[in-house]
């Protein structure tokens, strides 16, 4: 046997391994895919080792995708387990790498250019993020997040975008290497990063009274951000609902439902709460997460589906036009992106409090959202 054909006897024997688990794989949200380009990206430019850390991560994820590619076509039928061969596993591989070298090449020349931008407003919003974050000393590119109305801010020669507004109202940065990798970094209104620390229980709280004004001041102008006419996230009222928060949750998250054990059947009129339901599938948790979530977004009536869903296990139909129920849910995503929501519930109030978890009871939720 040669070393090839022990390569990929060795590929097969572990997607065949991975066929047999219930759950295979992470699926990565686009954006994901284009952060780890971009970070790739930076560090080919810096140095150039023949096969980097970054690299190394990127081939990693190319194979998780082959992974979930190969699984998602046997359980549509399209496909047999018996005819995966290594040639099919390994001109997957090829096709995936190839095409996101290519964006691999455009983002290096990107990140060694300057004043890049992708139309008026990233112009305009170069000079707001010169003068609010003086560490910014150089502008490579600034362009569009996709499906959002949200601005990428790549500076300083580095991969690692800064988010913002087109406005220039609030900055974060991505904690990691990917939008799952934890509360993303926040920056205050002097340009300076706000300083968090991991407790115990793996919560992530302001170190100091000063960050936590900065971090209460930076999530509050992230709440009056979001575009509710352009997200259309599922509104629940309460009376005159004066009170606004916004929960990410996963239709196949089990706290998610305990949440709403209180939000859904306790509340009444007289607490006035706006409740806004933003769709943040796990799915390396729930694989058929997104898919009920896209499907819930494309209901006639999105609001009766989620709680239909939600209080009695009803399914919402299937949705007919995929793709308009995929930019739907990207939508969502984007704000949890924003904000780093890597687990569900989490809830964000209006005036800038972020609560992961359960509250143990009504009280307890109407207390922690003053």
């Amino acid at each position: 046997m040669t070393k090839n054909d022990s390569i990929m006897k060795k590929i097969t024997l572990l997607i065949m391994s991975a066929l047999a688990l219930a759950a295979c794989g992470e699926q990565k949200h686009p954006v994901q895919i284009a952060q780890a380009s971009a970070s790739v990206a930076s560090a080919s430019v810096a140095s150039a080792p023949s096969v980097s850390k970054e690299e190394a991560e990127l081939n990693k994820e190319i194979d998780k995708a082959v992974l979930a590619s190969i699984k998602e076509q046997i359980e549509a039928g399209k496909l047999k387990k018996e005819d995966v061969t290594p040639e099919m596993i390994l001109k997957l591989r090829d096709t995936m790498r190839q095409a996101i070298g290519t964006t691999i090449k455009e983002n290096a020349i990107k990140m060694t250019s300057e004043n890049v931008f992708a139309d008026e407003a990233s112009k305009a919003l170069a000079d707001i993020v010169r003068k609010n974050v003086p560490s910014v000393q150089k502008i490579n590119e600034i362009r569009p997040l996709p499906q959002s109305t949200y601005f990428l801010v790549f500076a300083n020669d580095n991969g690692v975008p800064i988010i913002t507004n087109k406005t220039g109202d609030f900055y974060v940065t991505v904690n990691g290497s990917d939008f799952n990798s934890g509360l993303n970094n926040l920056i205050n209104k002097n340009g300076k990063p706000v300083e968090l620390i991991e407790r115990e229980n793996g919560e992530v709280v302001p170190k100091t009274e000063e960050s936590l004004k900065d971090a209460l001041a930076t999530y509050q102008a992230i709440v009056k951000s979001i575009d509710l006419d352009f997200v259309k996230p599922i509104t629940h009222k309460y009376g005159n609902g004066e009170k606004q928060v916004f929960v990410f949750t996963d239709p196949d998250c089990p706290f998610c439902k305990k949440l709403d054990k209180i939000l859904l059947t306790e509340l009444t009129d007289k607490d006035n709460i706006t409740i806004h339901y933003i769709m943040n599938p796990l799915d390396v948790l729930h694989p058929m997460a997104s898919k009920k979530a896209a499907d819930i977004l494309c209901a006639a009536d999105p609001h009766a589906a989620w709680l239909a869903w939600q209080k009695d296990g009803v399914v919402a139909p299937e949705a007919k036009d995929v793709q308009e129920c995929k930019v739907k849910l990207e939508r969502h995503q984007v704000i949890g992106d924003l904000i780093g929501v890597f687990a569900t519930p989490t809830i964000l109030t209006d005036n800038g409090k972020l609560i992961q978890g359960v509250p143990q009871d009504k009280r307890t939720f109407l207390e922690s959202i003053k």
